[in-house]
């Protein structure tokens, strides 16, 4: 099963963030309380299949794939934004009333810098108004494309278990929008930090990581080590024969 959730964050600060402050606070109590005994931490679950959310709510991917990612903490969460534009409905051929949803809007993944977060995107990555399915994950203080303090393990042991394997995170995020019926094409964003992920997994390249595009913002490649942490997608410059990538690096 594919559990997607719907994130509703049910407090005072985060209902009027975005919304009519008046409207919200006339809300009655009872309302929201009866919100959150429907949640689970404060986000409502919907169906299985690919569905839409309403701007500036994305829903919450975490459950499914933070629990099996490697080296992930409490604070791991991927937010999903699905424009209602972006689902197409189709009708099961063995059942009249049942039905299945796919997009083919090009996923878009944004990524925070080091010590970043990934709450804002929700309200500035303009999915909604191009038609593109946004995809905000949460680094652990950022990500993991260098020495860190919080590693375990050496750079240079590729099958550590403990650090975060960035390759494989975002992999196993590819793998579970596909399940769910996204197809579009693959494109990443990141600033600084993030961007160094967005140039290591474009490096990466392949049948796991299949992307079409990145737009780095201040940061550049690794020309040395050749691979650093742990997994086997953690090249630092793409290798021959792989797929093209287009690349935006904006320095400044």
């Amino acid at each position: 099963e594919h559990n997607l959730i719907r994130c509703m964050k049910i407090t005072k600060s985060s209902f009027a963030e975005g919304f009519d402050t008046n409207i919200i606070m006339k809300l009655p109590s009872l309302a929201i309380l009866l919100l959150a005994a429907l949640s689970s931490n404060g986000c409502i679950k919907t169906t299985n299949a690919l569905v839409s959310n309403p701007q500036e709510l994305p829903q919450l991917l975490s459950d499914t794939v933070c629990s099996s990612a490697q080296g992930r903490t409490a604070s791991c969460e991927v937010e999903l934004d699905v424009p209602a534009s972006c689902i197409t409905n189709t009708n099961n051929a063995s059942s009249s009333s049942s039905s299945s949803s796919s997009s083919d809007c090009p996923i878009v993944f944004f990524f925070h810098g080091a010590g970043g977060t990934n709450d804002w995107f929700a309200r500035t990555s303009g999915v909604h108004s191009q038609n593109a399915i946004g995809v905000y994950p949460q680094g652990e203080n950022g990500w993991n494309t260098g020495p860190k303090d919080s590693n375990t393990c050496s750079w240079d042991d590729y099958g550590c278990t403990s650090d975060p394997d960035e390759g494989a995170f975002i992999a196993g995020i590819i793998s579970e929008l596909r399940n769910l019926g996204a197809n579009g094409n693959i494109y990443l964003i990141g600033n600084s930090n993030g961007a160094a992920l967005s140039m290591r997994l474009a490096s990466n390249a392949g049948d796991d990581l299949p992307i079409k595009g990145v737009v780095t913002k201040v940061t550049q490649l690794l020309a040395q080590p050749p691979r650093s942490g742990p997994g086997d997608l953690n090249y630092n410059q793409p290798g021959s024969g792989g797929p093209k990538v287009s690349i935006l690096n904006i320095m400044g």
